[in-house]
């Protein structure tokens, strides 16, 4: 048995690999992959530590967990971004009252907290938690920030925000306990279009600081629906 990763089975047509490092997969290959072994497959999901594999139908859990073990799954994981987007960042008072909070109102480091955060390079890993809401990874260790220990009854949409060590945009007004760094006025799920995100998994994401007229600008430029989101060279 691997001991790299472990196979559970939540319910008969449900398993569930749960990995012992952080992993970024690429979705498509494996998901094609598991379609050629699986009829019965419906689908794939995955989040930093595991894959969700769902079958239309009860599978054998030993016969199924016996072939993933044999399973090379390096060959999956995911290559260098082949993208780059530039997302605006609204940083006025309003969005940053957490990290004031969060560092005791101490401007200085909450200025150099967000130099920082602008100098990133995040990595989309996936959608979950809500429709849209997308998990960046790419912030480094010193710049974790614990989950507040009581969670907002209401998280603003547009919400660009931290809970430990990764990153995350509000697609709508939501509950939520992660530290908020700012307002990005576009929004990164578009239930009524083809494709529905703009941010594709494995894309890389970098964000950009606007004032509150420019993010007032793009916000209307949105709703009008003649923004169109900028790529950078990585």
């Amino acid at each position: 048995m691997s001991s790299r990763f472990k196979v559970y089975s939540t319910d008969p047509c449900v398993y569930s690999l749960f990995f012992n490092e952080k992993t970024s997969w690429e979705l498509s290959e494996l998901s094609a992959y598991f379609a050629s072994l699986f009829p019965e497959l419906e689908e794939v999901t995955t989040t930093f530590h595991s894959i969700n594999i769902f079958f239309s139908a009860p599978c054998d859990f030993k016969a199924i967990r016996s072939l993933l073990y044999k399973i090379d799954f390096t060959q999956f994981k995911r290559k260098s971004p082949m993208q780059c987007w530039e997302v605006p960042l609204c940083l006025e008072d309003e969005y940053t009252e957490d990290l004031y909070t969060y560092f005791e109102g101490d401007t200085q480091k909450v200025n150099h907290y967000i130099q920082q955060f602008l100098s990133l390079t995040f990595t989309l890993e996936f959608y979950g938690f809500l429709p849209g809401f997308g998990y960046l990874s790419g912030l480094p260790e010193e710049m974790i920030l614990d989950r507040k220990n009581s969670p907002n009854k209401v998280t603003k949409k547009g919400t660009v925000a931290i809970g430990g060590e990764q990153v995350g945009v509000y697609p709508q007004d939501s509950p939520g306990g992660w530290q908020g760094v700012g307002y990005c006025p576009v929004p990164w799920f578009f239930p009524n279009k083809t494709p529905s995100y703009f941010v594709a998994l494995g894309d890389a994401v970098r964000f950009v600081s606007v004032d509150k007229a420019q993010c007032e600008s793009i916000r209307l430029a949105v709703e009008m629906d003649v923004y169109t989101p900028k790529v950078i060279k990585l």
